[in-house]
């Protein structure tokens, strides 16, 4: 079989974010590995965490979408993105992307942020954003590719693992 013909990419709804916790893991763990002042806090925030912060958002009227990047031939989903967006303000964030270290370099992240900024596109959001942990400077250069850029930088303080 073709790899390229093996390969999906999905909508899943908020209910079955769980199929993507495999993958957030490793995502927070490649944060964690890169940030220099907050890897013990990258740590404790947890997959649930993260799903109660997203659940939140739907319940303040944003929306929120689940693409995930799938290989039929191996049964395993390999990458997901995550957007929000808010119809009101016109403000849309993508809140994660990851793709598997075997899939990268393939196009797969590319075609989820096009997916994402599709989406933006056609319910009307103008504003786009996305929050890049600092030291992840492949993430930095991935997403100027589609005209992100810095704009501000937000510092925070960490005593003994607190964030302050």
């Amino acid at each position: 079989m073709d790899i390229l013909m093996s390969i999906e990419i999905t909508e899943i709804c908020l209910d079955h974010i769980h199929l993507i916790e495999h993958l957030w893991v490793k995502n927070r763990k490649n944060n964690s590995e890169k940030s220099l002042f907050f890897s013990s806090l990258f740590e404790t925030f947890t997959f649930e965490i993260r799903k109660a912060l997203l659940i939140e958002k739907v319940a303040l009227g944003n929306e929120i979408k689940i693409y995930i990047v799938k290989d039929n031939e191996k049964d395993c989903i390999f990458g997901f993105c995550v957007i929000s967006y808010c119809k009101t303000s016109q403000y849309g964030e993508f809140e994660m992307i990851y793709i598997d270290k075997e899939y990268r370099n393939k196009g797969y992240g590319s075609i989820l942020i096009a997916n994402g900024l599709r989406s933006f596109n056609e319910n009307q959001i103008s504003d786009v954003g996305v929050c890049v942990a600092f030291g992840n400077t492949k993430a930095l250069d991935f997403y100027r590719k589609f005209g992100f850029y810095e704009f501000t930088i937000n510092m925070k303080r960490n005593i003994d693992g607190v964030i302050l």
